[in-house]
């Protein structure tokens, strides 16, 4: 790729920035994901598929679970998205989320894409 790998590996080891940043600005916390990413993942979307994990940590960090509100959530993770690809897809889910099947948020993120031919989740299979 032109500019670099965009795939998921930089959000799968992203967690514990999120832990140890739970106190920093969005600035500050976005500029240590690009850090402890960079040797991997340059692509914008990586870096921003793994900032918005470590932003979800955050705010699940600060958040009470009497007070989790998942489309408030949802809403603060696609105000915080700084690629158009990573916005369209937090805006899918929080669309697909209310309807409560996980069948709807895996089709509206786009899951059986790489499936084709499968009408669910529960049909796919895995090796």
């Amino acid at each position: 790729f032109p500019d670099g790998s965009f795939a998921n590996g930089g959000a799968m080891k992203i967690g514990p920035v999120g832990v140890i940043c739970r106190d920093v600005d969005d600035e500050t916390l976005y500029s240590s994901v690009t850090s402890a990413i960079l040797a991997t993942h340059v692509h914008p979307e990586a870096i921003d598929g793994a900032y918005i994990i470590a932003k979800a940590v955050v705010y699940l960090l600060r958040t009470s679970v009497e007070s989790f509100d998942p489309s408030k959530f949802l809403h603060e993770l696609e105000d915080s998205c700084r690629t158009a690809e990573m916005k369209k897809r937090i805006s899918l889910l929080r669309k697909h989320i209310n309807r409560g099947t996980f069948d709807s948020v895996f089709c509206g993120l786009g899951g059986l894409k790489t499936n084709p031919g499968k009408e669910s989740y529960g049909e796919m299979s895995f090796q």
